[in-house]
């Protein structure tokens, strides 16, 4: 027992090198034991190895598993949370080692988990301390934000009210950062100065001098330095600033009063500025109306006298005391019944509430004298359509009743002069028609007798005459149908002044088109071309209309004879609000240093052979114009064609000249 004792006192490593030794050892010895001859010994031997084992094992087991199974049991009381659990074992050895620093490290951890159990108690309380703190704040927090929002729903609501009122408010209100952008403009604002919306006007001070020009009163342009705004950031507090703005390059202008400040915070710091813009434009036209007005009234050569209901006389102008014979501070403030004629006052009280234009009466002078007068009245309201006075316009016709007496009778002398001269005038056309007559048949008999007896020559008597006496015929012949012609055109130009126009709304494109065509049918070797639009129309005499075209489209078709390329146009154009047509060829023209002679009765431009007539087509063309109440001209160039103008006033606009003619004249 006391080797046994002191092999348990050997170090674990000696312990476990014994056992090795022995085990290693132990085979040999029992295998050389065994191989004994005698069986029973065999047997012995064995047992004693087999008990030797045993014996070996419990020694290691005592020696090895049971320090470790104290160990063991003591990490799980430790790990179960009995910190104060120990490893008791007396072994010296490296186990004894292991569980004396297992000792240690245990009560190592236990002092630890004691401290950390008194800081955990201590954290929870300053936790639950901390969490009270904050609470309590958060309680203090939910006060102060809840008073906050309705702080700020209390301002949020101001705001709305205000910008409520600035949008509703007629006057304009601008806000400008101090750099001079724009932040805001109200709805007036944007309407005053022709903007849509808030975007198409936010620019800043030099933006808007290259888009407005401000004017003072002088006309003067003002320098970007010198505009409201720019006055204001510099620190100025304006009022009542007129300038008349104008958008550049257009002619939208208007005249605005400013206004305006600096706005500044809690610190008097400067952080915006407000800008107040009112439109005077018509405030100030009404003013200049009424200035106008007044010196109207006042230089007006018609009495212009203000009454209240009671008839007591508000208002005296210049021409009234003229008139009237009474100044202003004689008769202001009196009764108007002064002017009035007694037997006249019954038309005052007709005159009060009504308006009267141009009725005439008469009225009294200082002097006593009565006058002749027209007095319109204009009843005078206030805004709700109360009648608060009487204007009246008074004009002294004096002078005009006996302009109309005169006129009066100078129509009766009229009157009588006309029939008279009627009279002389229907005798006049008798002798006209008389002469018309003995023309037409005195003076054609002789024509016609040279006619026939010259071509009876020259048909019997032919053969017997030499050539020179054949043409002395022929000249003699044309010379008395020229004649004949020229007598038919007299007699149609005399019968233009004296027939009745019958107007009718008359196709001149359909009359002209059939005029070409007869020109046509009367020379089928010539190609001429004829331009005449459709639908060319004129309130006129038709058959006066036919004669004027015959003679414009024939003297056309007469004088383009010589052209390969014969060109004829009728057409419209306009002239000082008449119908206006024309009549334009290529022919040979003429010079228009001579165009005063066109018009002329005989008057000839061009040589007989060259181009015949009798000189009396547009003379004829000229009057039947006039008739139209028209006018006619021509223009043209030698070699370069001619064109003839000519007018035709309508029914209505010949009655409006004739009404204006009259009215002249009465």
């Amino acid at each position: 027992m006391t080797a046994l004792i002191r092999f348990m006192d050997w170090p674990l490593r000696a312990k476990m090198a014994a056992v090795f030794v022995l085990a290693s050892i132990l085979p040999s010895v029992i295998s050389t034991l065994v191989n004994t001859p005698d069986v029973r010994q065999q047997f012995v031997w064995a047992g004693v190895s087999i008990l030797m084992v045993l014996v070996f094992g419990i020694c290691f087991a005592a020696v090895i598993l049971k320090p470790v199974g104290s160990l063991s049991k003591g990490i799980e009381l430790i790990a179960g949370g009995d910190l104060g659990a120990r490893v008791h074992l007396d072994h010296t050895d490296e186990l004894g080692l292991l569980c004396a620093r297992f000792n240690f490290m245990a009560e190592r951890i236990e002092v630890q988990a004691h401290a950390l159990k008194t800081a955990r108690e201590e954290l929870a309380a300053r936790v639950q301390e901390r969490t009270m703190e904050l609470v309590q704040t958060a309680k203090d927090l939910q006060v102060e934000t809840s008073d906050r929002n309705r702080a700020q729903e209390t301002v949020r609501k101001s705001e709305a009210q205000l910008q409520t009122i600035v949008e509703s408010l007629d006057e304009g209100v601008a806000v400008f950062h101090l750099n001079g952008q724009v932040l805001h403009f109200n709805r007036a604002a944007l309407e005053m100065h022709g903007y849509a919306s808030l975007d198409e006007c936010r620019r800043n001070l030099a933006e808007f001098a290259e888009t407005f020009e401000l004017t003072g009163a002088d006309g003067a342009i003002w320098p970007e330095d010198q505009w409201p705004l720019a006055r204001i950031l510099r620190g100025e507090r304006l009022r009542d600033v007129e300038a008349r703005i104008r958008r550049v390059q257009t002619d939208w202008h208007r005249v605005f009063s400013y206004g305006g400040t600096l706005v500044h915070d809690a610190a008097g710091h400067s952080i915006l500025a407000v800008v107040t813009i009112s439109d005077i434009t018509e405030r100030q036209r009404a003013e200049l109306a009424a200035v106008l007005l007044a010196a109207v009234v006042e230089s007006s050569s018609d009495a212009v006298i203000g009454k209240d209901l009671k008839g007591i006389v508000t208002s005296w102008n210049a021409a009234a005391q003229r008139i009237f014979g009474y100044s202003a501070d004689e008769i202001l403030g009196r009764p108007i019944t002064l002017i009035i004629p007694p037997n006249h006052h019954q038309d005052e009280e007709q005159l009060l509430l009504q308006r009267v234009e141009h009725f005439e009466t008469e009225r009294l002078r200082k002097d006593g004298t009565r006058v002749a007068v027209s007095i319109t009245v204009t009843p005078i309201k206030d805004a709700h359509g109360e009648v608060i006075g009487v204007t009246k316009v008074v004009r002294d016709i004096t002078e005009q009743q006996r302009a109309a007496e005169m006129i009066r009778q100078l129509n009766i002398d009229l009157e009588e002069r006309v029939v008279e001269r009627t009279a002389q005038l229907q005798t006049a056309n008798k002798e006209l028609e008389a002469f018309s007559y003995s023309v037409s048949h005195d003076l054609r008999a002789p024509l016609r007798s040279l006619d026939g007896f010259s071509q009876a020559l020259m048909e019997d008597c032919a053969d017997k005459l030499d050539a020179e006496s054949l043409d002395n015929l022929r000249r003699i012949r044309s010379a008395s149908q020229r004649m004949g012609q020229l007598i038919d055109d007299l007699l149609n130009l005399s019968r233009l002044t004296r027939g009745e126009l019958t107007r009718q709304t008359v196709d001149l494109s359909k009359i002209a088109q059939e005029t070409a065509d007869e020109l046509r049918a009367s020379d089928t070797r010539r190609e001429v071309n004829f331009v005449i639009p459709g639908g060319l129309i004129a309130e006129v005499d038709p058959r006066l209309l036919q004669i004027v075209l015959t003679n414009l489209l024939g003297n056309a078709w007469k004088f383009t004879a010589n052209r390969l390329d014969a060109l004829i146009e009728f057409g419209s154009d306009g002239e000082d609000g008449s119908k206006a047509f024309f009549v334009r060829d290529n022919g040979v023209g003429f010079d228009m240093a001579y165009a005063g002679k066109l018009f002329g009765a005989f008057q000839r431009l061009h040589a007989m052979h060259d181009f015949p007539g009798t000189g009396i087509g547009l003379v004829t063309v000229q009057r039947i114009i006039h008739r139209h109440g028209g006018r006619i001209w021509a223009e043209s160039a030698v070699n370069a064609g001619a064109t003839f103008h000519f007018t035709l006033r309508t029914i209505g606009e010949q009655e409006g000249t004739y009404a204006r003619q009259s009215h002249l004249i009465g």
